[in-house]
């Protein structure tokens, strides 16, 4: 821009998810939107080398380069803020409030480029202050309003405090530095009002301000859509840049094309390729981690360190001016400012871990009174109520031979639920994952097939080879293997249900095949019938004996997984560690 302007800010993301939870997914860009990309990224370095030249150069005259200037200035404010609102109409939901926020600000920006040129075309000198300011100066409050709004952390309550908070140690520790060594040198010799002066000032001020809140959003933003924001907030850092020299002419012989001022067409360049990125558009990754990585917490003292240290030289050879202390203050303030929301907030995450433990402390409790009830009562009621259905058999004719094997199954199958309960609550117990031992895999195996024959004599179990190794695992390896061969006859629909088992050894594996000529398993449920999709009970998986099955496994250190069976049915694949 021709006065101190203002940058567009970035634009991040669009199928977001917002403070709410709202999210949308946005469909994935044409397969030729990367090359056209790459063709933006080389169209907007050739219209920099050009302008470069051509101000360099002075292509015909003072006053064609002063007009070529803003012209190409303009052009690019309109080009980044038609970007981000293209972006802006791909989202929904608390990101679209953002880039909304954001599009406004940088229309604002626009609309001052376009009305410094209309000066510089119609009338040799742009009045300054003038009507370019008062679409200025509004932008910056609508650009940090965005970035603002934008600031979601799913670890935080209140994320957009400490994100501003953040920002603002970084402006300050950078405008400490620039006072000293741009900002007061130029005041100090500058010609003009008061006004005048003070007005040109707060132009990097302010985009130091923005651009260091627009930072701080894009190094915490998870997935791929960080690239578009650091884009963006980098483009207003340019601005900055930008705007340092239009003091200096202003302050100088008065404001002329010259080269530094291309710092505006950079920055409305990055703006434009940022808000064009391909992953801008995507949704944002949801973190579940309760934990901050190393740079969202360590990235404001950086700047903060190098100023106290230049500040603390500078006290000690009398060099330091008021101006100098307010902005060392400044950064003080906001750095304790932050620590203080660090420390409430470490405080409340304390209280609700200490509520949790005791809620998880209770649950416990109920847990080991429900096993112990399933297990001794139910169970033992439910192995009578079997035997004695069994000893029916001789007692019953013809016609009641199907309820009486409908009745055996379902008593069977309870009793196996028991089992798998308690199993379940032994794999959850704190240590278990951790106690594993070379356990015999034929041993196990055998067993357990053994067993489910006698509990299912009208399926067929065919046992192919079965290496003799040991793999890694605990007593609970055959809850594996009887959870999975309950489920092929179980959900197995045909007359005689079948079911087929084999081992093979690999390099350092072993791997466990049980088929079945049931109906099959579709692809897009096996993972779901693991529970893995939500993780736990309340998921679209098939019941708790799968995802005991999965759970067991992945303690293990193995894996499971789904295959189709030839001609039909289904195969559970259990890969396990061997130990030599």
């Amino acid at each position: 821009m021709n006065s101190p302007s203002e940058a567009p800010e970035p634009t991040d993301h669009a199928g977001a998810q917002s403070d709410g939870g709202e999210r949308r997914d946005i469909a994935t860009p044409p397969s030729d939107w990367s090359r056209r990309y790459r063709l933006a990224w080389v169209a907007a370095g050739l219209l920099l080398v050009v302008s470069f030249a051509w101000i360099r150069y002075s292509v015909g005259g003072p006053r064609t380069s002063q007009v070529f200037q803003d012209v190409v200035v303009a052009a690019g404010a309109v080009a980044a803020a038609l970007a981000v609102t293209y972006l802006v109409r791909q989202l929904t939901g608390q990101t679209r409030r953002g880039w909304q926020f954001l599009a406004v600000g940088f229309w604002l920006e626009a609309l001052g480029e376009v009305t410094w040129l209309a000066y510089s075309v119609l009338a040799a000198d742009v009045p300054f202050p003038g009507l370019a300011d008062v679409f200025y100066l509004p932008g910056y409050v609508f650009l940090a309003a965005g970035f603002v709004v934008l600031a979601v952390d799913p670890r935080d309550t209140r994320p957009r405090v400490r994100f501003t908070l953040d920002g603002l140690v970084i402006a300050t520790a950078l405008l400490t530095l620039g006072w000293h060594f741009s900002l007061e040198p130029l005041i100090a010799a500058s010609p003009l009002t008061a006004l005048a002066t003070w007005l040109s000032v707060a132009y990097p001020v302010l985009d130091i301000v923005v651009a260091s809140i627009g930072l701080v959003v894009a190094m915490n933003a998870r997935g791929r859509r960080r690239l578009s924001l650091l884009l963006v907030a980098g483009g207003v850092f340019a601005w900055a840049v930008g705007d340092v020299a239009f003091v200096a002419l202003e302050f100088g012989d008065g404001y002329a094309a010259d080269e530094l001022g291309l710092f505006w067409l950079l920055g409305d360049l990055a703006v434009m390729l940022g808000a064009l990125h391909p992953d801008a558009s995507a949704p944002p990754t949801v973190c579940d981690a309760r934990h901050f990585k190393f740079h969202e917490l360590a990235v404001p003292y950086v700047p903060f360190l190098a100023t106290m240290g230049v500040v603390s030289y500078l006290g000690f050879t009398n060099s330091l001016d008021r101006g100098d202390v307010l902005f060392g203050a400044l950064v003080v303030v906001f750095v304790v400012a932050r620590q203080m929301y660090i420390s409430r907030d470490a405080a409340r995450l304390g209280d609700e871990l200490d509520a949790s433990e005791r809620s998880l402390a209770r649950r416990n409790e109920e847990l080991l009174l429900v096993n112990r009830i399933v297990r001794h009562d139910i169970r033992n009621d439910m192995a009578v109520a079997n035997g004695w259905a069994g000893e029916l058999r001789e007692h019953v004719d013809e016609a009641g031979e199907p309820m009486l094997e409908r009745v055996l199954r379902t008593t069977q199958h309870t009793i196996d639920l028991t089992e798998t309960l308690r199993d379940f609550v032994e794999a959850l117990e704190p240590g278990t994952e951790a106690d594993l031992e070379p356990t015999s895999l034929s041993e196990h195996l055998r067993e357990t097939i053994e067993s489910c024959r006698e509990t299912y004599p009208h399926a067929a179990f065919e046992v192919g080879e079965i290496p003799d190794v040991r793999v890694e695992a605990n007593a609970l390896l055959g809850t594996v293997f009887r959870n999975l061969l309950n489920n092929a006859v179980q959900h197995n629909d045909t007359d005689e249900p079948r079911v087929d088992v084999s081992a093979q050894t690999t390099d350092g594996s072993v791997r466990v095949r049980i088929a079945d000529n049931g109906p099959g398993l579709p692809e897009e449920r096996r993972e779901a019938v693991f529970g893995r999709a939500e993780r736990g009970l309340n998921s679209a998986g098939s019941g708790v004996g799968l995802y005991l099955v999965d759970t067991l496994v992945r303690q293990y250190g193995g894996d499971v997984w789904v295959e189709d069976a030839e001609p039909q049915g289904t195969v559970f694949v259990v890969e396990l560690n061997r130990v030599d």
